[in-house]
Protein backbone atom coordinates (compact mmCIF):
# COMPACT_ATOMS: atom_id res chain seq x y z
CA UNK A 1 0.00 0.00 0.00
CA UNK A 2 1.44 3.16 -1.10
CA UNK A 3 1.76 6.23 1.55
CA UNK A 4 2.25 9.89 2.22
CA UNK A 5 4.57 11.99 4.48
CA UNK A 6 2.12 13.54 6.79
CA UNK A 7 2.17 17.50 6.74
CA UNK A 8 5.17 19.73 8.43
CA UNK A 9 7.95 17.47 8.64
CA UNK A 10 11.34 18.23 9.56
CA UNK A 11 14.89 16.71 9.49
CA UNK A 12 17.72 17.83 11.85
CA UNK A 13 21.19 16.24 11.93
CA UNK A 14 21.28 14.38 15.86
CA UNK A 15 24.85 13.05 16.43
CA UNK A 16 26.21 10.55 13.70
CA UNK A 17 22.34 10.33 12.50
CA UNK A 18 19.25 12.75 11.81
CA UNK A 19 15.83 13.43 13.79
CA UNK A 20 12.65 13.51 12.07
CA UNK A 21 10.18 15.69 13.48
CA UNK A 22 6.51 16.07 12.91
CA UNK A 23 5.08 18.65 15.10
CA UNK A 24 1.52 18.05 13.76
CA UNK A 25 1.89 14.72 15.28
CA UNK A 26 3.66 15.96 18.77
CA UNK A 27 6.28 12.53 17.04
CA UNK A 28 10.21 12.85 16.67
CA UNK A 29 12.08 9.75 16.09
CA UNK A 30 16.03 9.30 15.27
CA UNK A 31 16.75 7.89 11.83
CA UNK A 32 19.78 6.86 9.78
CA UNK A 33 20.67 8.76 6.14
CA UNK A 34 18.99 5.27 4.33
CA UNK A 35 15.64 6.46 6.23
CA UNK A 36 15.85 9.66 4.94
CA UNK A 37 16.78 8.40 1.70
CA UNK A 38 13.58 6.61 1.72
CA UNK A 39 10.97 9.44 3.07
CA UNK A 40 13.05 11.72 0.02
CA UNK A 41 11.32 8.93 -2.39
CA UNK A 42 8.22 9.11 -0.89
CA UNK A 43 7.97 12.43 -1.21
CA UNK A 44 8.60 12.25 -5.17
CA UNK A 45 5.56 8.80 -4.99
CA UNK A 46 7.59 5.90 -4.69
CA UNK A 47 6.66 4.05 -1.76
CA UNK A 48 9.08 3.50 1.19
CA UNK A 49 10.55 -0.70 1.83
CA UNK A 50 8.69 -3.01 3.80
CA UNK A 51 9.99 -3.51 7.22
CA UNK A 52 10.40 -2.40 11.15
CA UNK A 53 11.48 1.57 9.77
CA UNK A 54 8.31 1.70 8.16
CA UNK A 55 5.77 0.01 11.07
CA UNK A 56 7.62 2.46 13.24
CA UNK A 57 7.04 5.71 10.59
CA UNK A 58 3.34 4.64 9.99
CA UNK A 59 2.72 3.75 14.09
CA UNK A 60 4.35 7.41 14.67
CA UNK A 61 1.95 9.20 12.04
CA UNK A 62 4.90 10.11 10.08
CA UNK A 63 4.09 7.78 6.96
CA UNK A 64 0.08 8.06 6.51
CA UNK A 65 -2.19 6.45 4.08
CA UNK A 66 -4.43 9.39 2.73
CA UNK A 67 -3.80 13.28 2.46
CA UNK A 68 -4.65 14.80 5.58
CA UNK A 69 -7.27 17.87 5.94
CA UNK A 70 -5.58 21.22 7.17
CA UNK A 71 -4.45 21.03 11.28
CA UNK A 72 -5.73 24.73 11.63
CA UNK A 73 -8.24 25.41 10.03
CA UNK A 74 -8.27 28.62 8.21
CA UNK A 75 -11.19 30.79 9.27
CA UNK A 76 -11.87 34.52 7.80
CA UNK A 77 -11.30 36.66 10.39
CA UNK A 78 -12.45 39.70 8.65
CA UNK A 79 -16.21 38.63 9.05
CA UNK A 80 -15.59 37.88 12.96
CA UNK A 81 -17.37 39.94 15.49
CA UNK A 82 -15.18 40.21 19.06
CA UNK A 83 -17.55 38.52 21.09
CA UNK A 84 -14.82 37.11 24.34
CA UNK A 85 -16.14 35.18 26.82
CA UNK A 86 -13.52 36.38 29.27
CA UNK A 87 -11.61 39.61 30.42
CA UNK A 88 -8.49 40.19 31.95
CA UNK A 89 -9.01 43.75 34.28
CA UNK A 90 -5.97 45.93 34.78
CA UNK A 91 -7.56 47.60 37.49
CA UNK A 92 -4.46 50.18 38.67
CA UNK A 93 -1.19 51.01 37.20
CA UNK A 94 -0.30 52.33 40.45
CA UNK A 95 2.23 49.48 42.58
CA UNK A 96 3.63 49.22 45.88
CA UNK A 97 6.81 48.06 44.01
CA UNK A 98 9.43 49.73 42.07
CA UNK A 99 11.11 46.64 39.95
CA UNK A 100 14.08 47.70 38.28
CA UNK A 101 12.72 46.72 35.31
CA UNK A 102 9.21 47.34 35.11
CA UNK A 103 7.57 47.35 31.32
CA UNK A 104 4.59 49.60 32.80
CA UNK A 105 6.64 52.07 35.17
CA UNK A 106 4.30 51.67 37.68
CA UNK A 107 3.50 54.03 40.00
CA UNK A 108 4.54 57.03 37.42
CA UNK A 109 1.37 57.65 35.98
CA UNK A 110 -1.26 56.50 38.26
CA UNK A 111 -4.44 55.36 37.15
CA UNK A 112 -7.36 53.49 38.38
CA UNK A 113 -10.39 52.48 36.20
CA UNK A 114 -13.84 53.21 36.92
CA UNK A 115 -15.76 50.72 38.32
CA UNK A 116 -18.64 51.17 35.84
CA UNK A 117 -16.10 50.29 33.07
CA UNK A 118 -14.85 46.89 34.90
CA UNK A 119 -18.52 45.82 35.68
CA UNK A 120 -19.67 47.08 31.68
CA UNK A 121 -17.08 44.37 30.81
CA UNK A 122 -18.05 41.48 32.77
CA UNK A 123 -21.91 42.61 31.05
CA UNK A 124 -20.30 42.30 27.82
CA UNK A 125 -18.31 38.88 28.13
CA UNK A 126 -21.58 37.01 30.48
CA UNK A 127 -23.58 38.42 27.95
CA UNK A 128 -21.02 36.76 24.84
CA UNK A 129 -21.19 33.01 27.21
CA UNK A 130 -25.21 33.18 27.13
CA UNK A 131 -25.13 34.43 23.48
CA UNK A 132 -22.79 31.50 22.37
CA UNK A 133 -24.27 28.64 24.93
CA UNK A 134 -21.04 26.88 24.96
CA UNK A 135 -19.18 26.12 27.99
CA UNK A 136 -21.57 28.54 30.27
CA UNK A 137 -18.80 29.56 32.25
CA UNK A 138 -17.05 32.95 32.36
CA UNK A 139 -13.50 34.17 33.56
CA UNK A 140 -12.30 37.32 34.99
CA UNK A 141 -8.47 37.67 35.70
CA UNK A 142 -6.88 41.11 37.12
CA UNK A 143 -3.31 41.85 36.12
CA UNK A 144 -1.70 44.73 34.24
CA UNK A 145 0.90 47.43 34.88
CA UNK A 146 0.64 47.87 37.99
CA UNK A 147 0.04 45.68 41.10
CA UNK A 148 -3.83 44.77 40.51
CA UNK A 149 -4.52 44.55 44.55
CA UNK A 150 -3.03 47.80 45.45
CA UNK A 151 -4.79 51.04 47.00
CA UNK A 152 -8.37 51.49 45.39
CA UNK A 153 -7.29 48.74 42.79
CA UNK A 154 -8.23 46.21 45.47
CA UNK A 155 -11.58 47.84 45.49
CA UNK A 156 -12.15 47.63 42.21
CA UNK A 157 -11.32 43.73 42.18
CA UNK A 158 -13.27 42.83 45.42
CA UNK A 159 -16.14 44.76 43.15
CA UNK A 160 -15.64 42.84 39.86
CA UNK A 161 -15.92 39.54 41.59
CA UNK A 162 -19.16 39.88 43.87
CA UNK A 163 -20.64 41.10 40.80
CA UNK A 164 -19.44 38.74 38.41
CA UNK A 165 -21.01 36.04 41.08
CA UNK A 166 -23.98 37.90 41.72
CA UNK A 167 -24.88 37.98 37.96
CA UNK A 168 -23.29 34.48 37.29
CA UNK A 169 -25.83 32.97 40.27
CA UNK A 170 -28.82 34.80 38.78
CA UNK A 171 -28.03 33.41 34.88
CA UNK A 172 -27.00 29.78 35.87
CA UNK A 173 -23.60 30.40 34.59
CA UNK A 174 -20.35 29.27 36.36
CA UNK A 175 -16.96 31.77 36.93
CA UNK A 176 -13.60 31.97 38.20
CA UNK A 177 -10.95 34.14 38.63
CA UNK A 178 -7.33 34.56 38.81
CA UNK A 179 -4.86 37.09 39.36
CA UNK A 180 -0.94 38.19 39.45
CA UNK A 181 0.62 39.93 42.05
CA UNK A 182 3.60 40.52 43.48
CA UNK A 183 2.94 39.18 46.87
CA UNK A 184 3.01 42.33 48.84
CA UNK A 185 -0.22 42.03 50.18
CA UNK A 186 -2.32 42.41 53.34
CA UNK A 187 -3.55 39.49 55.68
CA UNK A 188 -7.37 40.63 54.38
CA UNK A 189 -6.27 40.46 51.07
CA UNK A 190 -4.89 36.96 51.20
CA UNK A 191 -7.93 36.09 52.73
CA UNK A 192 -9.76 37.81 50.39
CA UNK A 193 -7.83 35.62 47.90
CA UNK A 194 -7.86 32.46 48.99
CA UNK A 195 -11.66 32.67 49.33
CA UNK A 196 -12.60 34.38 46.25
CA UNK A 197 -10.10 33.22 43.37
CA UNK A 198 -9.06 30.12 41.29
CA UNK A 199 -5.46 30.72 40.94
CA UNK A 200 -2.70 33.09 41.37
CA UNK A 201 0.81 33.60 40.32
CA UNK A 202 3.39 35.67 42.06
CA UNK A 203 6.17 37.22 41.26
CA UNK A 204 9.47 36.64 42.85
CA UNK A 205 13.18 36.31 41.73
CA UNK A 206 14.68 34.43 44.19
CA UNK A 207 16.57 34.90 47.37
CA UNK A 208 16.55 38.47 49.09
CA UNK A 209 19.78 39.16 46.60
CA UNK A 210 18.09 39.05 43.83
CA UNK A 211 14.54 39.93 45.16
CA UNK A 212 15.28 42.91 47.25
CA UNK A 213 17.84 44.78 44.62
CA UNK A 214 15.19 44.10 41.82
CA UNK A 215 12.18 44.40 43.16
CA UNK A 216 12.22 46.66 45.52
CA UNK A 217 9.55 48.41 47.76
CA UNK A 218 8.51 51.62 46.50
CA UNK A 219 10.32 52.82 49.55
CA UNK A 220 13.56 51.34 48.93
CA UNK A 221 12.71 48.93 51.45
CA UNK A 222 13.32 44.68 50.67
CA UNK A 223 9.91 43.61 49.62
CA UNK A 224 11.13 39.50 49.96
CA UNK A 225 9.53 39.26 53.84
CA UNK A 226 6.44 40.37 52.41
CA UNK A 227 5.96 38.39 49.22
CA UNK A 228 7.63 35.03 51.34
CA UNK A 229 4.43 35.58 53.90
CA UNK A 230 2.00 35.38 51.16
CA UNK A 231 3.68 32.22 49.81
CA UNK A 232 3.72 30.65 53.30
CA UNK A 233 -0.11 31.90 53.59
CA UNK A 234 -1.43 30.51 50.26
CA UNK A 235 0.60 27.19 50.85
CA UNK A 236 -0.70 26.71 54.58
CA UNK A 237 -4.40 27.38 52.93
CA UNK A 238 -3.77 24.78 49.61
CA UNK A 239 -4.44 27.36 47.64
CA UNK A 240 -3.68 26.94 44.05
CA UNK A 241 -0.48 29.24 42.85
CA UNK A 242 2.69 29.60 40.50
CA UNK A 243 5.72 31.24 40.69
CA UNK A 244 7.56 33.71 38.36
CA UNK A 245 11.28 34.44 38.13
CA UNK A 246 12.48 37.08 36.13
CA UNK A 247 16.19 36.13 35.00
CA UNK A 248 18.23 39.08 34.51
CA UNK A 249 22.25 39.55 33.64
CA UNK A 250 23.15 39.73 37.25
CA UNK A 251 21.16 36.59 38.58
CA UNK A 252 21.35 34.44 35.46
CA UNK A 253 24.88 32.73 37.04
CA UNK A 254 22.67 31.52 39.77
CA UNK A 255 19.45 29.81 38.08
CA UNK A 256 20.40 26.27 40.46
CA UNK A 257 20.06 28.51 43.69
CA UNK A 258 17.20 30.33 42.63
CA UNK A 259 15.45 26.69 42.10
CA UNK A 260 16.73 25.65 45.44
CA UNK A 261 15.24 28.66 46.99
CA UNK A 262 11.88 28.12 45.57
CA UNK A 263 12.15 24.49 46.81
CA UNK A 264 12.40 25.54 50.01
CA UNK A 265 10.04 28.33 50.61
CA UNK A 266 7.53 26.80 48.09
CA UNK A 267 7.86 22.85 47.88
CA UNK A 268 4.14 22.41 47.02
CA UNK A 269 4.71 24.59 44.31
CA UNK A 270 6.39 21.75 41.36
CA UNK A 271 6.23 24.13 38.43
CA UNK A 272 7.93 27.46 37.93
CA UNK A 273 8.18 29.74 35.52
CA UNK A 274 11.50 31.12 34.86
CA UNK A 275 11.67 34.10 32.10
CA UNK A 276 14.56 36.18 30.92
CA UNK A 277 14.31 39.83 31.15
CA UNK A 278 12.87 42.06 28.49
CA UNK A 279 14.67 45.26 28.25
CA UNK A 280 11.69 47.65 27.93
CA UNK A 281 10.18 49.62 30.54
CA UNK A 282 11.93 51.13 33.51
CA UNK A 283 15.18 49.23 32.47
CA UNK A 284 15.89 52.41 30.28
CA UNK A 285 16.31 54.57 33.43
CA UNK A 286 17.54 52.09 35.81
CA UNK A 287 19.84 50.03 33.74
CA UNK A 288 18.23 46.74 34.35
CA UNK A 289 20.09 43.94 31.55
CA UNK A 290 18.92 40.95 30.13
CA UNK A 291 21.03 38.19 30.48
CA UNK A 292 22.44 37.04 27.00
CA UNK A 293 21.34 34.15 25.25
CA UNK A 294 24.16 32.06 25.11
CA UNK A 295 24.40 32.23 28.93
CA UNK A 296 20.39 31.97 29.54
CA UNK A 297 20.20 28.84 27.79
CA UNK A 298 23.56 27.74 29.36
CA UNK A 299 22.37 28.25 32.36
CA UNK A 300 18.67 26.63 31.92
CA UNK A 301 20.36 23.34 30.04
CA UNK A 302 22.02 22.59 33.69
CA UNK A 303 19.00 23.59 36.06
CA UNK A 304 16.52 21.62 33.87
CA UNK A 305 17.72 18.04 34.29
CA UNK A 306 19.02 19.35 37.97
CA UNK A 307 15.48 20.20 39.00
CA UNK A 308 13.69 17.63 37.47
CA UNK A 309 15.90 14.84 39.70
CA UNK A 310 13.95 16.34 42.61
CA UNK A 311 10.54 16.44 41.08
CA UNK A 312 10.78 20.16 39.85
CA UNK A 313 9.82 21.09 36.52
CA UNK A 314 11.48 24.94 34.94
CA UNK A 315 8.60 26.40 32.34
CA UNK A 316 10.23 28.56 30.12
CA UNK A 317 7.32 29.99 27.42
CA UNK A 318 9.78 29.49 23.98
CA UNK A 319 9.93 25.78 23.63
CA UNK A 320 7.00 24.14 24.97
CA UNK A 321 7.20 20.43 22.86
CA UNK A 322 3.91 19.41 24.07
CA UNK A 323 2.42 22.43 22.81
CA UNK A 324 0.46 22.37 19.48
CA UNK A 325 -0.72 25.79 18.19
CA UNK A 326 -0.42 28.17 15.42
CA UNK A 327 -0.11 31.07 17.55
CA UNK A 328 1.82 32.16 20.53
CA UNK A 329 -0.63 33.67 23.10
CA UNK A 330 -4.08 35.55 23.37
CA UNK A 331 -1.83 38.70 21.82
CA UNK A 332 -3.08 37.23 18.02
CA UNK A 333 -6.42 39.05 18.47
CA UNK A 334 -7.95 37.23 21.43
CA UNK A 335 -7.44 38.52 24.71
CA UNK A 336 -9.18 41.13 26.08
CA UNK A 337 -7.35 42.93 28.12
CA UNK A 338 -9.18 46.63 29.90
CA UNK A 339 -6.39 49.02 31.17
CA UNK A 340 -6.98 52.00 33.46
CA UNK A 341 -7.92 53.61 30.55
CA UNK A 342 -10.94 51.81 29.69
CA UNK A 343 -9.12 50.74 26.11
CA UNK A 344 -8.91 47.25 25.20
CA UNK A 345 -5.52 45.77 24.73
CA UNK A 346 -4.55 42.25 23.82
CA UNK A 347 -0.97 42.39 25.04
CA UNK A 348 -0.21 42.43 29.41
CA UNK A 349 2.52 44.51 28.55
CA UNK A 350 1.46 47.15 26.46
CA UNK A 351 -1.28 48.91 28.99
CA UNK A 352 -0.79 52.86 28.30
CA UNK A 353 -2.55 55.10 25.98
CA UNK A 354 0.93 57.37 25.25
CA UNK A 355 2.57 53.72 24.73
CA UNK A 356 4.92 53.58 21.45
CA UNK A 357 3.27 49.98 20.70
CA UNK A 358 -0.55 51.32 21.47
CA UNK A 359 -0.71 50.91 17.73
CA UNK A 360 -0.98 47.32 17.04
CA UNK A 361 -2.37 46.19 20.34
CA UNK A 362 -4.45 48.81 21.98
CA UNK A 363 -7.77 47.79 19.36
CA UNK A 364 -10.71 49.09 21.56
CA UNK A 365 -12.02 51.65 24.10
CA UNK A 366 -15.21 51.67 25.86
CA UNK A 367 -17.68 54.46 25.00
CA UNK A 368 -19.34 56.29 27.69
CA UNK A 369 -22.17 57.96 25.72
CA UNK A 370 -23.23 54.26 24.26
CA UNK A 371 -21.73 52.50 27.50
CA UNK A 372 -20.40 50.03 25.01
CA UNK A 373 -17.13 48.82 23.77
CA UNK A 374 -16.10 49.97 20.14
CA UNK A 375 -13.39 48.20 18.67
CA UNK A 376 -10.70 48.44 15.40
CA UNK A 377 -11.41 45.72 13.46
CA UNK A 378 -8.43 46.63 11.24
CA UNK A 379 -6.19 46.12 13.95
CA UNK A 380 -7.74 43.39 15.40
CA UNK A 381 -7.51 41.73 12.18
CA UNK A 382 -4.12 42.50 11.68
CA UNK A 383 -3.36 41.09 15.20
CA UNK A 384 -5.81 37.87 14.17
CA UNK A 385 -3.71 37.16 11.15
CA UNK A 386 -0.37 36.87 13.42
CA UNK A 387 -0.04 33.14 13.24
CA UNK A 388 2.76 31.24 12.29
CA UNK A 389 1.16 30.37 9.12
CA UNK A 390 2.26 33.91 8.45
CA UNK A 391 5.17 34.28 9.55
CA UNK A 392 7.87 33.91 6.79
CA UNK A 393 10.70 33.44 9.18
CA UNK A 394 9.26 30.65 11.07
CA UNK A 395 8.62 28.54 7.92
CA UNK A 396 11.66 26.44 8.09
CA UNK A 397 11.42 25.96 11.48
CA UNK A 398 10.65 22.73 13.78
CA UNK A 399 9.93 24.63 16.69
CA UNK A 400 7.56 26.54 14.44
CA UNK A 401 3.92 24.82 15.98
CA UNK A 402 4.93 25.17 19.68
CA UNK A 403 6.74 28.43 19.75
CA UNK A 404 4.57 30.29 17.04
CA UNK A 405 6.52 33.23 16.52
CA UNK A 406 7.16 33.53 19.73
CA UNK A 407 6.22 36.89 22.09
CA UNK A 408 4.14 39.49 19.85
CA UNK A 409 5.77 42.22 21.98
CA UNK A 410 9.34 41.40 21.46
CA UNK A 411 9.02 40.80 18.23
CA UNK A 412 7.79 44.07 17.62
CA UNK A 413 10.34 45.90 20.08
CA UNK A 414 13.03 43.99 18.23
CA UNK A 415 11.63 44.71 14.63
CA UNK A 416 8.81 47.12 14.81
CA UNK A 417 6.74 44.14 13.07
CA UNK A 418 4.80 42.07 15.13
CA UNK A 419 5.67 39.54 11.59
CA UNK A 420 8.85 40.14 11.51
CA UNK A 421 10.72 37.18 13.46
CA UNK A 422 13.97 36.75 11.45
CA UNK A 423 17.06 36.49 13.56
CA UNK A 424 15.06 36.82 17.20
CA UNK A 425 17.39 36.90 20.12
CA UNK A 426 15.36 34.23 21.24
CA UNK A 427 15.20 31.82 18.22
CA UNK A 428 18.45 30.61 19.67
CA UNK A 429 17.00 29.88 23.27
CA UNK A 430 13.83 28.10 22.09
CA UNK A 431 15.49 26.03 19.27
CA UNK A 432 18.35 24.87 21.86
CA UNK A 433 16.47 23.85 24.50
CA UNK A 434 13.57 22.14 22.77
CA UNK A 435 16.75 19.76 21.06
CA UNK A 436 17.67 19.24 24.65
CA UNK A 437 14.43 18.16 25.99
CA UNK A 438 14.42 16.07 22.96
CA UNK A 439 17.82 14.57 23.73
CA UNK A 440 16.68 13.98 27.24
CA UNK A 441 13.72 12.17 26.39
CA UNK A 442 15.69 9.92 23.63
CA UNK A 443 18.06 9.15 26.52
CA UNK A 444 15.76 8.15 28.66
CA UNK A 445 16.18 10.73 31.18
CA UNK A 446 12.93 12.20 30.94
CA UNK A 447 9.30 10.82 30.74
CA UNK A 448 7.84 11.15 26.98
CA UNK A 449 4.96 12.99 26.79
CA UNK A 450 2.03 11.44 25.73
CA UNK A 451 1.91 13.38 22.56
CA UNK A 452 5.72 12.28 21.60
CA UNK A 453 6.70 8.96 20.71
Amino acid sequence: MGHFLTEELFVVPYENDFLVIAPLKGAFLKVNGATISHLQAVERGEDFPEGESKDQLVKTGILIEEKEPAFFSKCEEDSLLFEPEAVTIFNTSDCSMRCTYCYGNAGCNVKVIDQRIALAAIDFIISNTIKHGGKKSVHVGFHGGGEPLFGKGFEIAKLSVAYTKQRCQELGLKCDFSTGTNGVLSHDQLNWIVGNLKRATVSLDGPPEFQDVQRPLRTGKPSSPYVLRAIKFLAEHNFRFGLRATITKESVRFLKEIADYFMEVAPSVKMVHFEPLFECGRCKTTGAQAPSSDDFMTAMLEVIPYTYQRGYVIYYSGSELAKLTNLFCGGSGKNFCLTPWGQVTSCFEVSLPDDRWADPFIFGEFNPQSKTFEFNYERLNTLRSRTVENLPGCQDCFLKFSCAGDCLAKAVEETGNIFHTENSNRCQVNQGLAMFNINQILMGNMPMDKKEV
